[in-house]
Order: C-alpha cells, then structure tokens, then sequence
C-alpha cells in the first residue's frame, strides 16, 4: 500500500463529519497533514476533529454550507489562518434527495442538489485554489507533472485541466494552475486538442 509524507502540509476536506469525507480526513491525519474537517452538521465535524486531535494530529472542525460561497470563502480562510496555509483538498460534500419522476420534482429540490453538488465544489475550488502554493516555475510545476505521467501517456484528454485566465486575474501569472497549464504546453505543443482546450496563455 503507498504511503504518504504530509507533514507541514494542510488539507481541507468538506463533508468530512461522516463516511468517505471522515475516512479521508483521517487518512490525511495519519499522513502528517493538518486537516480542516469541514461539515454542514457542525457537530459532526467537531467529532471527528476531537477524535484526530485526541491521537495527536492536527485538525480543525469547520461548520459551513457549500452551497454557500460566503461560508467557503471563510471556512478557507479560517483553515488558512489557523495552519499558515492550504496544500491540499477534497471537496466530497454531496447530497441525495429521494427520486421521484421529473414532472413531479419540485424546483426546490433540483435548484438545492445543484447548489451543494455542482455549486459547492465550484466555490470550494475557486477559494481553494487562490491559497494554494505557487509552483516555483512552470518546469518544476508538480501537479504537471502528475498530470503527464498519469494521464498522457493513457490518451486520456486533459478536461481536468485549469484555464491560467483565472489564476492571472488574481493578479500572479506564476500560480499553480497557470504554471500547470504552462508546462503541459510546452510539453506538447503538437497536441491540437490541447490547444484548442486551453486556449491562448497570453
């Protein structure tokens, strides 16, 4: 089984009182990163924060709605403020309403299922990925390097891969992402789809 190294590293998970958001928040205890356990049920969150603190971890219980992005927002922060940073998350928080046929589902319950399963990873990643680190430069960018290894060599399309206009428009064209995007580009510049995908980094 691979064994991870986190230590000094910070991790932000989200519905992480219960089930896989818990296991992976202790997961990522259990390799030495601090961890924001973030939930709805905020008692829930305090649990599952105490029990790794107990073992000797580092863990902060955050209670915040996805589906709003002003509680991302300051749940990020919060997480940034207590542990000098953010490296890593997992933004897991979902729900399921019972089916019933679409000409009976109510607007309510659709407008509430987009809002935390589509809406709330949208939030998270947009806060999340300003706090995260600068790579030092786009040839020592490891998220691409990850991405080349694993995904490339498969033929599998890079849809996963984050336009560098966002990151510029926080004001540092050496962000993460933007490096990620930078390196990908210079390590296939023959890939049509990839620069149709991407689009221009200027």
């Amino acid at each position: 089984m691979t064994s991870y190294d986190f230590k000094g590293k910070a991790a932000f998970v989200t519905g992480a009182g219960a089930g896989m958001g818990a296991a992976t928040a202790r997961a990522f205890a259990e390799a030495v990163a601090a961890v924001a356990v973030v939930d709805l049920d905020g008692e829930a969150a305090e649990r599952v924060a105490a029990e790794l603190n107990a073992a000797g971890h580092r863990a902060l219980a955050v209670q915040g709605d996805v589906s709003d992005e002003t509680q991302v927002e300051n749940a990020v922060a919060r997480t940034v403020e207590t542990f000098g940073g953010l490296d890593m998350a997992f933004n897991n928080a979902g729900i399921m309403l019972p089916p019933v046929d679409s000409a009976d589902e109510a607007a309510g319950a659709f407008d509430k299922i987009v809002g935390v399963n589509l809406g709330g990873v949208w939030a998270s990643m947009n806060h999340e990925l300003f706090q995260m680190p600068k790579c030092c430069s786009a040839a020592e960018s490891p998220y691409a390097q990850l991405l080349h290894d694993a995904l490339l060599p498969e033929g599998i399309p890079l849809r996963a891969a984050i336009h560098p206009a966002r990151c510029r428009q926080r004001g540092d064209p050496a962000y993460g992402p933007a490096a990620l995007v930078e390196t990908l580009w210079s390590i296939h510049t023959d890939s049509k789809e990839f620069r149709t995908f991407v689009g221009p980094l200027d």
